[in-house]
């Protein structure tokens, strides 16, 4: 009851939340890492249509924004030159990231970062509907120029298995990647954006340069390399609400959001 009570509360919630965010919210708040996941018709927050999608890739055109990899992003703002610029990441590695999301950002000169399930790599796995990269498209989108990051073997909840696990699955999926692509990858990004200090250490220690989370908001100041922020797109994103977003409106109900599941979290961690 009281999810479903929330639940209903949220798009009421998250329009007022909005509102008052946007007051002065009109130019871009740059540099910020945009979320997505699906590039699809099958609907849901974690799926935007192509037809979206490309929408919202317009606007970054008109906007003569730089669309970049998470990396060079990171790259760029230590040294000071990332005041325009976005970085597009991926989650999971869907096939549509090959069939569609790729050659829409090619024909626009635009940069991505794909982070990719190590064990999906042969296409997908038993009982899962969605289809996966497979190693062959992985490695062609790579050799395209587009970044390829880890997202861990499994997919687990990291904060739900072991740290002996956990490390496996952060050491396990950077090492199947530089095997794959010939070189190692830089980028992770934390499964359900479910992380510990712990966690991080473990990312450092496998290699990785630097880690996204789920947490909202743009790049500032002397922000962790390893908790960098994310700004997410979801299903049912129009070009206004693309905008906002773009340019910071909707980060405080992010962050309501984002408070909401660490509380989520430490409850599920002390429950039996």
């Amino acid at each position: 009851m009281y999810r479903s009570s929330c639940e209903s509360l949220r798009p009421r919630l998250r329009k007022i939340i909005a509102r008052a965010g946007s007051l002065g919210a009109d130019a871009p708040d740059l540099p910020r890492i945009l979320m997505y996941h699906g590039v699809d018709d099958r609907g849901g927050r974690l799926s935007v249509t192509p037809r979206e999608f490309e929408a919202h890739l317009d606007i970054l055109v008109a906007g003569n924004i730089d669309v970049v990899g998470v990396s060079e992003l990171h790259a760029r703002f230590m040294k000071g030159d990332a005041a325009h610029a976005v970085a597009l990441s991926f989650d999971d590695g869907f096939r549509e990231m090959y069939d569609i999301v790729a050659p829409l950002l090619l024909s626009r000169n635009m940069g991505a970062t794909f982070y990719v399930i190590t064990d999906r790599l042969n296409g997908g796995i038993p009982n899962d509907s969605r289809r996966y990269m497979d190693a062959d498209e992985v490695k062609r989108v790579h050799e395209i120029g587009f970044e390829i990051g880890g997202h861990t073997h499994t997919h687990p909840v990291l904060s739900r298995i072991d740290s002996e696990r956990a490390a496996d699955e952060i050491g396990i999926c950077r090492r199947r990647l530089e095997k794959l692509l010939g070189q190692a990858p830089t980028s992770f990004a934390y499964p359900r954006g479910d992380y510990s200090l712990d966690h991080i250490e473990m990312v450092r220690s496998a290699g990785f340069a630097n880690a996204v989370t789920v947490r909202p908001g743009s790049l500032m100041g002397n922000i962790p390399r390893f908790q960098l922020l994310r700004t997410e797109i979801a299903g049912g994103d129009d070009a206004t609400t693309f905008r906002l977003k773009l340019a910071g409106g909707i980060d405080s109900w992010h962050r309501v959001v984002s408070a909401f599941g660490d509380i989520r979290r430490v409850v599920a961690r002390r429950t039996p």
